[in-house]
This record gives structure tokens, sequence and C-alpha cells, in this order.
């Protein structure tokens, strides 16, 4: 265990819960593959596929069943998001259960049920954080996710994000 008895170090324990799971989901996902990137692209391709631009710019009638297949598009692929992120979250919690550990100067030390990591500072390649959740990337799409609720006061939570602010670049 990473020795906790230092100025700076925090403890954290808690089990995420299906809403901050779906929303460390939505913050992992590429600009490309979010709705508001997805759903022009698609309304792109259904036009030139169909009539093309040339019909639409004379007849902006001609449009509509684009649109309508469009947003049913689009319906469809949030829909599935939501069901496909809360069978995850389902897993992630039978297989993970809680989590506890603590950050220090050194590095992060998180602890399931099943396992146990140490990671240093130098190994993190980025973070992202938002109000009341922080994701701490090892890899491209490995990371441990800190929401608020993980923490015991807001002093803590406020001194885990300075810990990391200190230690990670933020990407």
């Amino acid at each position: 265990m990473i020795n906790s008895n230092t100025a700076d170090s925090v403890s954290f324990a808690g089990t995420i819960s299906m809403n901050e799971f779906l929303r460390v989901q939505r913050m992992c996902v590429p600009v490309w593959a979010r709705w508001y990137v997805f759903a022009p692209c698609v309304l792109n391709l259904l036009v030139l596929l169909g009539a093309g631009w040339s019909k639409v710019v004379s007849e902006p009638t001609s449009l509509l069943p684009d649109l309508i297949l469009t947003a049913f598009i689009s319906v469809a692929a949030a829909a599935i998001t939501r069901y496909t992120g809360v069978r995850a979250w389902r897993k992630t919690t039978l297989l993970v259960g809680g989590i506890r550990g603590v950050a220090t100067d050194w590095g992060i030390e998180w602890i399931t049920a099943n396992t146990t990591s140490k990671f240093e500072w130098s190994k993190f390649v980025k973070a992202r954080q938002e109000a009341d959740l922080s994701l701490v990337f090892y890899a491209t799409r490995g990371l441990f996710y800190f929401p608020r609720s993980f923490f015991a006061s807001e002093h803590e939570w406020q001194q885990f994000n300075t810990l990391v602010r200190s230690w990670v670049k933020n990407g």
C-alpha cells in the first residue's frame, strides 16, 4: 500500500452510480462519434445518395424524408448507446463492486474486490476534469474515474483535483 501519511494524500471510496458511469462513457467518446457530428454526417450522406444537393436547392421540401430518416437513425443510435451503457454499468459494478484507494504525491492506488493497481503520476497520459467528475488516463482508453461522491468532503475533492492538475496534463 502507498504511504498515505503524507500531507498531500487523499483517500477515496465508493461505488459508481449508473448516471456517473454513463457520464464517464460519454466523456470517452471521440468527437467524430458524438451526436452533433453523427447526425449531420448521416443527413449529408442521405441527401447525397438520394436526390443530391442540386435538387435540395431547387426543391427544399424534398429534404423532408431525409430529415425524418436522420432523426430516426439518431434516436435509434442514442437508444442503443444508452442500452449498452447501462448493460456495461451493471456488468462493471458486479465485477468490480466498490472502489477505494488513495492519491498521494507518489501516485494513485486503486483497490477493488479483485485487483489492486498502483500507478506513479508519470504513468498517466492525461486527465479530464469537470465540476463533479475527474478522469485520469493511463492509456488512450484506459482510465480511473473519480466522481465527487467518492470523496468524504469538498475539501478532499478539491485537494484530489489539485493533485491531479499538478501532476497530469489535461487533454
